[in-house]
């Protein structure tokens, strides 16, 4: 492998939480909906505009805007690098392996989360919600990533921890590796990922 694709939210950056407890509230706040766990799993992983589309179609900019002002008051306080994460970013960046990003969060919150977490410099890229008209599980931004940077699908594996990741990583035709801290269960899965890993420093066994 020469190319490592991660998505950022619940596999980089621990924000499980706080996105579940954003969406509740929104759905509560602005709708009077208590968001029952199966549809906040439908929810999950897709785009912000999407999630909230499909909360109500008719209100999507208002409910957008009320759930990045929650999400961004807390942002900093309560998310975190899964346990692992910086040592392996670290030895991959050692080994020379290109690093990018592939994301259904917007750009600035993208950027100031991994320059808030310092690992920002490891790499090289990202495709992030600002740069598609489709999010994943759509593999618009992958063809787009691979395009920018000249990457060779047979020399590329995609990270991530939702169905939507790896869906859309066998859309496009690459490896796919399922990081076992997901808050999915295999069942969610239409498709299944090439490889699963429970702790990050098992991703430099695969590759």
């Amino acid at each position: 492998m020469q190319s490592l694709i991660f998505d950022f939210d619940g596999t980089i950056i621990n924000t499980n939480n706080l996105i579940i407890q954003t969406l509740k509230k929104v759905a509560k706040d602005k709708l009077n909906l208590t968001l029952e766990e199966e549809k906040i799993n439908e929810m999950y992983g897709l785009a912000i505009d999407e999630q909230m589309r499909m909360l109500d179609p008719n209100r999507e900019d208002e409910l957008v805007d009320y759930y990045f002002d929650l999400y961004l008051r807390k942002v900093n306080s309560e998310t975190f690098l899964f346990e692992g994460i910086e040592e392996l970013l670290k030895e991959l960046n050692v080994r020379n392996y290109s690093l990018y990003i592939l994301t259904n969060n917007n750009t600035k919150d993208t950027t100031q989360s991994l320059d808030r977490l310092n690992i920002l410099n490891y790499f090289e890229g990202m495709i992030t919600m600002d740069d598609v008209s489709n999010g994943k599980p759509d593999p618009e931004g992958l063809q787009i990533l691979f395009n920018n940077n000249n990457i060779d699908k047979n020399k590329a594996l995609l990270i991530g921890d939702s169905p939507h990741d790896i869906e859309a990583g066998n859309e496009f035709n690459i490896k796919t590796v399922l990081v076992g801290w997901t808050m999915f269960d295999l069942e969610d899965f239409k498709v299944k990922p090439d490889q699963i890993i429970n702790k990050p420093g098992e991703l430099l066994e695969l590759i």
